[in-house]
């Protein structure tokens, strides 16, 4: 038995229908193949640790396509659409997605049924099964797990420091003075993953975690193997054997390293203070639809975000606060909540108080909160990464850009996501180039980008303490 068992049948029963639709959306066979390809190592990556992998998958070729947005063939007959336009269209259309669903996969939460209309107009009379028709069948599987095979192995080696200047070339900054300097994550523990803790994560520990991590053991899927790892900062690795494996982004661990969260195997989430060795439950109502935990610069906070709703734990009471019909995306160290809230014509950004009370409402642009965002310790300074991959700061109280934006992705650039505020000017951002993550810190006040360490170890690793 192996981590990838099972991965073949699905990428068998999958990839033909996914290459069709990476072949809509590009109007290239190869360039489809390509995207069907990076979509389902993503996967891969990650097997068997997700809800839905199938959903996962048709997400990760509408995102792929819209974070590249590759020239289509002028004569291909969807061409006249935009690439927005085409993607509502195609997962519509083709994909037969529920509204809602099509609007998560493409991020056009508020623009959808306008982009759909625009681009079902310009290709009136397409017949679009014959089009999807057109590319051969496509058979992917050995190139997908060779890609995993490599990828593998780089991680069964020792952590190799600070990135050179050359890995951060990768980055593909424009017309930006890049400093390149020891980063911090080079002063992180190397460890090897392949290599089972030996112990069970006690109630408490005497020094905090550094890193967390999900196991993977070469041809073996067993429990242990795949449980999630907690590293703290002197390199003691432990086993968080409570914790559920098989799901997507669900575990956290706050700035200081002393308090962690996660999913039990039942679907409820629990929060750990490792100094004080408490254990308080966050109410939810989560039916395995967790997307993320996030916390609160100081860690009294911890929130967990799933599909429509929200809580918000106040650690230091035990109280947890539920939000419906939201996108709660941080929490403040007083406990106020930062949230998107969706309506037919617009988003908002709103900060509301504990007891519910509105303090501050501004209009923004939703497809700014995709991936995920960090909130300053003034309390009202957003950072998040745009689409078009730049780094954007934003007042929350006017949704107003504070600085100009920073541009962090190339061409190479498959992902870019905000980790956190490093301090009143600096944002740590996690970069995913080349199928590698690299960390950047970006000086938003000067513009300046320094590289912040690579380590290939800790690719998907959840952050805690940084010295």
């Amino acid at each position: 038995m192996g981590k990838t068992d099972g991965l073949l049948p699905f990428i068998a029963d999958h990839a033909d229908h996914l290459a069709r639709t990476a072949y809509l959306l590009t109007g290239d066979p190869a360039a489809a193949r390509a995207l069907t390809v990076r979509a389902l190592v993503t996967i891969g990556r990650r097997w068997p640790g997700w809800y839905r992998p199938q959903d996962a998958a048709v997400r990760e070729i509408y995102r792929g396509y819209l974070a590249a947005r590759p020239t289509v063939p002028q004569d291909f007959p969807l061409a006249r659409q935009s690439p927005t336009g085409r993607a509502a269209f195609v997962a519509l259309a083709y994909g037969r997605l529920p509204e809602h669903v099509a609007a998560e996969v493409t991020g056009l939460f508020q623009t959808l049924r306008q982009e759909w209309e625009q681009a079902a107009a310009q290709a009136e009379g397409v017949d679009l099964a014959a089009l999807a028709a057109v590319p051969p069948q496509v058979d992917v599987a050995d190139e997908v797990m060779g890609a995993l095979r490599r990828h593998r192995r780089r991680r069964t080696g020792l952590i190799a420091g600070v990135s050179t200047v050359a890995g951060l070339a990768l980055v593909g900054l424009v017309a930006m003075e890049v400093v390149t300097v020891a980063g911090n994550l080079s002063r992180l523990p190397a460890v090897t993953a392949e290599s089972p803790a030996s112990r069970s994560l006690p109630d408490k520990l005497t020094e905090p975690i550094a890193y967390a991590y999900r196991g993977y053991c070469e041809n073996d899927d067993s429990d242990e193997c795949t449980m999630w790892r907690a590293v703290t900062v002197s390199g003691k690795e432990w086993l968080v054997t409570d914790a559920a494996h098989g799901q997507d982004s669900d575990f956290h661990v706050t700035q200081d390293g002393t308090r962690i969260a996660y999913l039990l195997d039942n679907s409820a989430a629990v929060a750990r203070d490792l100094t004080s060795g408490e254990r308080k439950t966050i109410t939810t109502y989560t039916d395995g639809s967790v997307s993320s935990f996030f916390s609160s610069p100081n860690g009294r906070f911890i929130a967990v975000r799933g599909t429509g709703t929200g809580d918000a734990l106040d650690f230091s009471t035990g109280v947890s606060d539920l939000l419906d019909d939201t996108q709660l995306i941080a929490v403040n160290d007083d406990g106020s909540r930062l949230q998107v809230v969706f309506s037919d014509t617009a988003a908002r950004l709103v900060s509301e108080d504990r007891e519910y009370h509105e303090l501050t409402s501004a209009r923004v642009d939703s497809g700014l909160f995709d991936n995920h965002a960090a909130l300053a310790a003034d309390g009202h300074t957003l950072a998040v990464v745009s689409k078009k991959g730049s780094l954007v700061t934003l007042d929350t109280r006017t949704g107003k850009n504070t600085r100009k934006a920073i541009q962090l992705s190339s061409t190479t650039t498959q992902r870019a996501d905000v980790e956190r505020w490093l301090s009143a000017d600096e944002v740590l951002v996690r970069l995913m180039v080349d199928d590698s993550e690299q960390f950047v810190a970006a000086d938003v006040r000067t513009g300046q980008v320094r590289d912040y360490g690579r380590q290939e170890d800790l690719e998907f690793a959840v952050l805690g303490k940084l010295e």
